[in-house]
């Protein structure tokens, strides 16, 4: 092979991969807004439950009756940010609250409990509001439709920096 076919192989795999990444991001924010667009019903639902995750990630779990059938729908964010601060000398106070944008901001001291932190922002048993697809009531999303996350982020900035470094490979290995 010559180096120009090595470097035009290089070019369309590593740029191809990028590519494709930046595809499945618009895949994944497409059927987020199909979910949306089609959840047009709207019910209230019951904080029965919290999850945690790790990491400060923590999620209300809700129960949402619609003809008589019962179905659970967990509050989704669009990422969570949170901070430690563990370590320091002087004691700070453990918060978690949503910002208007659908993040969740989660702020620890040494000693934090998240199911502390989670019964404050969603206490068992207060109501929030659940939009469903009415032809099928199991797809649904709480108080607000998530289309662009973290992980769509991380999907465009991967694809963009592979197709900028299979353009570089591509150059230095032309010359």
């Amino acid at each position: 092979m010559t180096t120009s076919q090595i470097s035009l192989l290089v070019l369309i795999l590593v740029g191809g991969i990028g590519i494709l990444l930046i595809g499945v991001s618009a895949l994944m924010k497409a059927a987020a807004r199909k979910k949306a667009k089609a959840c047009t019903a709207v019910t209230m639902g019951t904080v029965i439950d919290h999850r945690f995750m790790g990491e400060g990630r923590m999620n209300p779990v809700l129960e949402y009756t619609v003809d008589g059938t019962q179905y659970r729908a967990k509050k989704q964010f669009r990422g969570i940010k949170t901070k430690s601060l563990s370590g320091l000398p002087i004691r700070t106070q453990a918060t978690a609250y949503e910002d208007a944008k659908g993040w969740l901001h989660v702020q620890t001291g040494p000693i934090a409990r998240l199911g502390t932190l989670a019964e404050q922002l969603w206490p068992l048993g207060s109501q929030m509001t659940v939009y469903y697809n009415p032809s099928n009531p199991d797809k649904s999303y709480v108080e607000r439709p998530i289309v662009g996350n973290f992980a769509t982020l991380m999907f465009n900035i991967a694809g963009f920096l592979l197709i900028a470094m299979s353009i570089l490979l591509y150059v230095l290995i032309q010359r």
